[in-house]
């Protein structure tokens, strides 16, 4: 499963692709912040990232990169911090391919962080980012604001479901 989708950590190099994919009507619409991204805010916002809070990946399906996932605002004290997915290339959704780089990232959050729990923000509209966060085990959290609602995934409800999650990804 794992060896054909793989998180690469994300770097300079990849700060112009990641905004072209941000910046895309698609993905821009379904987060909070909706205008244009220019390079400047991109660079600045790369800058003001954490190496020790902040763990942002190139989801790369065998060598092609597809999208962007994360791990950040990771509260060490708490043992919580927020997550994130986008996949850029829509012949890519379905595939499974962000299901497997989901449990990677996961894995990463419960087994090397040692989190208690994991929150996502997802806009309401967005079914199908309700749907994918449910099967991963996220329960309805807290309504943030009439467009978005926190969803939380605590290490139990997740270990639950891993083993099974883990099944659908085995030709992934």
């Amino acid at each position: 499963m794992v060896n054909r989708v793989q998180l690469v950590p994300l770097g300079k190099v990849h700060l112009e692709m990641i905004r072209a994919w941000r910046n895309a009507d698609e993905i821009r619409h379904q987060m909070e912040y909706t205008a244009l991204i220019s390079a400047q805010q991109q660079v600045e916002w790369f800058a003001s990232l954490s190496p020790e809070t902040d763990y942002y990946y190139i989801i790369n399906y065998i060598n092609t990169p597809i999208g962007l996932t994360q791990i950040n605002q990771v509260d060490v004290l708490h043992k919580h911090a927020n997550c994130g997915l986008f996949i850029a290339r829509p012949e890519f959704t379905g595939t499974g391919i962000s299901l497997a780089a989901s449990l990677q990232l996961l894995d990463m959050a419960f087994y090397q962080l040692k989190l208690n729990y994991v929150t996502a923000k997802v806009k309401n509209t967005n079914h199908s980012a309700i749907e994918y966060n449910t099967q991963l085990g996220f329960k309805t959290d807290l309504q943030l604001n009439v467009d978005f609602t926190r969803y939380k995934v605590t290490r139990e409800a997740y270990e639950a479901l891993r083993n099974q999650l883990q099944y659908l990804v085995r030709y992934v």
